[in-house]
């Protein structure tokens, strides 16, 4: 995150030299990335096959992660959705 926020400001400087302009810069939810552990998605994925539970991989990141992503920058884990469908655990 450091490296694309110091090449952002850079991107900025530059531009704002060129074109005479005048900039500040304000950061605003600034939060560790969440990554995810290979061996932890494979237990997840694991589990989803044993209980016969549909699984739909993402090919683009979640936005909303900012939590997790303290706890994944120290021990390892894997963010995953859980959607239930309606009636899918009824008891009737």
């Amino acid at each position: 995150m450091e490296i694309l926020s110091s090449n952002a400001e850079k991107l900025i400087e530059k531009s704002a030299e060129k074109n005479n302009l005048k900039y500040e810069i304000e950061w605003v939810e600034e939060f560790p990335a969440t990554i995810n552990n290979n061996e932890c998605v494979n237990t997840i994925r694991k589990a989803a096959e044993e209980n016969k539970f549909d699984l739909h991989e993402v090919e683009t990141p979640f936005r909303w992660s900012e939590d997790f992503g303290q706890f994944t920058s120290r021990y390892p884990g894997a963010l995953f959705r859980n959607w239930i469908r309606k009636g899918l655990f009824s008891t009737s």
